[in-house]
């Protein structure tokens, strides 16, 4: 419980400037009917992009999953603890590489060529450590 409390101050205050950014967006994607749960403390928003996001405690995640769902689920939680602990700086230091790791072809070229994880890049790799850890928490999926 008081890891609730101390995870929803923080995105309250230093994670605030996020949590605006991500909430219009869930806001609007809410308004044009998109499917929202509640993951732990998090809200998961389905969209229609091939990417997944974590903005503040706001996760978008795409709509065809398959069997990635939870593992994909727990990767993003952690971005939102990430997102809550550095702020503004969570841009820079985590949004930024995190985008071009996912996005250049040249990296995306290297990654296949030295079969390099995705989620070996320190912003993933972290994020997963922090969302698995969360795992034995029980968060379970709620309708909104």
């Amino acid at each position: 419980m008081a890891g609730r409390v101390i995870y929803y101050i923080l995105q309250c205050t230093w994670g605030l400037p996020l949590n605006l950014i991500g909430g219009l967006i869930w806001l609007y994607l809410h308004i044009r009917g998109a499917r929202s749960f509640r993951y732990h403390n998090a809200i998961a928003t389905y969209w229609n992009r091939e990417s997944n996001m974590a903005i503040g405690m706001f996760v978008f995640l795409e709509q065809d999953l398959e069997n990635q769902e939870e593992r994909i689920l727990y990767h993003e939680y952690g971005h939102t603890f990430q997102s809550a602990w550095l702020g503004l700086l969570y841009l820079p230091v985590i949004a930024v590489p995190s985008l071009i790791w996912a996005n250049s072809k040249r990296l995306g070229r290297y990654r296949k060529r030295t079969h390099t994880s995705y989620y070996q890049f320190y912003p993933e790799r972290w994020a997963d450590r922090i969302g698995s850890g969360q795992l034995s928490k029980g968060g379970k999926e709620k309708r909104l």
